[in-house]
């Protein structure tokens, strides 16, 4: 998203949230690989928002170079 850490980690629940309805909802195993791409996508944003919070603190600065692999 590239915004900030708040937007990021909104963007985190949302996609956990509607990730596991997906996920709950796919009627095969055929479809289970496209069910999971929200929860892809969450993962993404919550390292994003992890780099967010590592360029705006030192205390947390180990964090950003595994963060952005």
């Amino acid at each position: 998203m590239c915004f900030s850490a708040t937007a990021s980690f909104t963007a985190t629940v949302t996609l956990v949230i509607l990730g596991t309805a997906t996920l709950i909802e796919t009627p095969s195993k055929k479809e289970l690989l496209l069910g999971v791409f929200p929860i892809l996508f969450a993962i993404q944003q919550f390292c994003e928002g992890l780099v967010w919070l590592s360029l705006n603190s030192s205390s947390i600065e180990g964090i950003y170079a595994p963060a952005t692999y």
